[in-house]
């Protein structure tokens, strides 16, 4: 076709544009892609057809089209809206692999603004982990950490904050998981020493998660912390005992025990007594319950639990 009829077609396009008229301005628009696929006003209606689609709920042809504006536009400002765009509106048709890949592309180009580079890394958790892909969810949790280490206060927001600490509570949860399941079995140096590799990467990705000082995500990490101890206390008594002892012998062992062990009971103590006291700032919830009913089992004879709670009890109660 000729000038005139490549006229006649914009001609149309703009005219079913204007007047909201969707189906025909898909319509139309597709014929001139179709006919005209190198002409320069191919980019210009190719921003008409992914509003058109829209507005005929063709939600994932939009959000192909939206994907080659973003990496074909020259305004930069546009090219990210509209990969943005593409990734939430493939996720919201549930399709995965393609918002995972449109939000990985967001990610890989655009670290500014800030706030929204870090929304696309947690959006690449969440749906790696909806995809039972725990090794990427991974992956993006402690890029999330690693970014927002080196990143200037001033460019920090209660969101962010928030994206961080929960990156660092999932990624404390499984260390925590690994820790439980390490036993102390004979030879004890050797079981000793993995365990406490474990319940050191634990304690530091909880007390990272707490630094932020989300509530939400600070009580948890500090109940965890204190139930780490106590369970570490616990699992030293409860060890494997060497099977060439005496009574007697057995008993010293027992006492060098329960020296190694005094010291985790009494940070188990410090941390649990540390979240009653968010109390105080008008925070009580499970966790927070929980090291409370902790407190009253733990150690009575050391610690006159009664007197050290009282400021707290009537609001527990």
């Amino acid at each position: 076709p000729g000038p005139e009829a490549r006229y006649e077609q914009t001609e149309a396009i703009s005219l079913a544009f204007d007047n909201k008229q969707w189906v025909e301005t898909v319509k139309y628009i597709e014929r001139f892609q179709q006919l005209y696929p190198s002409h320069k006003f191919s980019h210009d209606v190719s921003k008409k057809l992914s509003v058109a689609y829209l507005n005929t709920n063709q939600e994932t042809a939009a959000a192909s089209e939206l994907l080659k504006i973003s990496r074909t536009d020259d305004n930069v400002d546009y090219k990210i809206a509209a990969l943005w765009k593409a990734a939430g509106l493939y996720e919201s048709r549930k399709n995965h692999p393609a918002a995972i890949k449109a939000y990985e592309e967001y990610a890989a180009a655009y670290q500014r603004p800030y706030p929204q580079y870090m929304e696309a890394m947690q959006k690449l958790t969440e749906l790696h982990a909806l995809v039972q892909n725990e090794q990427r969810a991974n992956h993006w949790r402690n890029r999330i950490l690693d970014t927002d280490k080196t990143m200037p206060g001033d460019l920090k927001t209660d969101r962010t904050n928030y994206i961080g600490s929960m990156a660092a509570l999932q990624l404390a949860r499984q260390e925590h998981q690994q820790y439980t399941s390490i036993r102390l079995v004979l030879p004890l140096n050797r079981s000793l020493g993995h365990k406490k590799n474990a319940l050191q990467k634990a304690l530091n990705l909880y007390g990272r998660a707490a630094s932020y000082g989300i509530p939400e995500s600070t009580t948890e990490a500090t109940y965890a912390i204190a139930d780490i101890y106590h369970s570490f206390s616990k699992s030293l008594l409860d060890s494997e005992r060497p099977g060439h002892l005496n009574a007697a012998e057995l008993e010293q062992y027992k006492i060098l025990l329960e020296d190694q062990a005094f010291p985790f009971e009494d940070n188990a103590i410090k941390f649990y007594e540390k979240n009653l006291a968010h109390i105080k700032q008008g925070i009580s919830d499970d966790w927070v319950r929980k090291s409370y009913g902790q407190l009253k089992l733990l150690f009575p004879a050391r610690y006159s639990r009664e007197v050290m709670l009282e400021p707290y009890i009537n609001v527990l109660h």
